[in-house]
């Protein structure tokens, strides 16, 4: 769980614990804390030991369960391993490539002004997921991996969305930049990142918007025998891109100001609100917390403040966050509690009765 790799190793010799000793030998199970100073600090150098500490403990006693990552339930699916497998196959080609991996650029994909549908559509593009000719012929069910549309050269998804001479023929309809554009033995995820790294967000949401459409070009062609001139593949780009531009901002005028939004209520009477918020520094791997106890007059009865290592994933902190707020209205024997925080994530969690199969459901299931 944490930036560096945990150690698989004991630098120093061991001569605390038995050689049969797991490690709960190193935590204190009543705290629920690791045992720094007696076990941890003396078994393991420095580095390794601000590692280990970094890694949650559960507050609760119940045996542990298996958690798959590739889903935001917590349960296996083939389709999750499937594009795992995929995205970890190509971020491995990328570092040997380019000797860099992709984090920024798939953080920057997702982030892209576009439609959710647009997002998937280019997220698969990159990772090489699409049913072109040459992923089919791999999987032996088309007889031949070329184009069909210029029957030259292999269809990939970088030739049939950039490479193709009547895709380039829709490109040169585009913003100047667009066309001016030319990456040569380049996979589209690293068309992606250098278009990302030097174009403007008009531009990125233009590039995504009109490879989906040559893309339904290629499957027309192929399943209709029809074939639309660039003109009207780009005209179809730039009427999504209108209308995705007009809902936008149609739900920014909507949307309240934040006078409305931050604007703090107070709870009924004799009920206790409590807010609290995480701020995580990821350079030191530490978490602080901040908590605030009102009562239904608005007056300020505890405060808690908070700070302490932890592995800086977002969801996690919060969590963890959301327990101590827990922990510390029961320390003041408060009964009638309102929790109130901004990650909506735990606070889902929190009203759900099952178990939560994530990597924070130590913490609110």
């Amino acid at each position: 769980m944490a930036s560096k790799r945990i150690p698989s190793a004991v630098h120093n010799p061991v001569t605390q614990l038995d050689a049969n000793a797991k490690v709960k030998e190193l935590i204190k199970l009543d705290e629920k804390r690791w045992d720094m100073k007696e076990l941890v600090e003396q078994l393991f150098d420095k580095d390794e030991a601000d590692i280990i500490v970094q890694i949650p403990i559960s507050s609760s006693s119940s045996s542990g369960k298996m958690i798959w990552k590739g889903t935001s339930s917590g349960i296996f699916t083939v389709r999750s391993a499937y594009y795992m497998h995929k995205e970890r196959s190509q971020a491995i080609k990328g570092q040997a490539s380019s000797s860099h991996d992709f984090k920024k650029t798939w953080k920057f994909l997702w982030h892209l002004q576009v439609t959710p549908g647009d997002r998937v559509f280019m997220w698969r593009t990159c990772l090489n997921a699409l049913p072109t000719q040459s992923n089919l012929f791999k999987r032996k069910i088309v007889d031949h991996p070329k184009c069909s549309i210029c029957n030259l050269e292999e269809e990939t998804a970088t030739h049939a969305l950039w490479e193709c001479e009547s895709t380039r023929d829709v490109w040169s309809q585009c913003l100047k930049s667009l066309q001016k554009s030319h990456f040569s033995k380049m996979n589209m995820l690293e068309i992606f990142e250098a278009i990302a790294g030097i174009m403007d967000t008009d531009c990125l949401q233009e590039f995504a918007m009109v490879a989906k459409q040559i893309w339904w070009r290629r499957n027309e062609f192929i399943f209709n025998q029809v074939f639309r001139h660039p003109n009207t593949v780009v005209s179809a780009a730039s009427q999504n891109l209108k209308m995705l531009k007009e809902m936008e901002g149609q739900r920014s005028s909507s949307v309240p100001t934040n006078s409305s939004i931050t604007e703090w209520q107070a709870p009924p009477m004799h009920f206790h609100k409590l807010n609290w918020d995480v701020v995580v520094d990821k350079t030191r791997a530490r978490v602080g917390i901040d908590i605030v106890v009102r009562n239904f007059e608005g007056k300020i009865i505890a405060i808690m403040r908070r700070n302490q290592c932890m592995f800086p994933l977002p969801s996690l902190t919060e969590a963890y966050g959301a327990l101590q707020v827990v922990s510390f209205a029961l320390e003041l024997g408060l009964t009638k509690v309102i929790i109130e925080g901004d990650s909506l994530q735990t606070v889902q969690a929190l009203k759900k009765d099952e178990d939560q199969l994530t990597c924070f459901g130590m913490f609110v299931s």
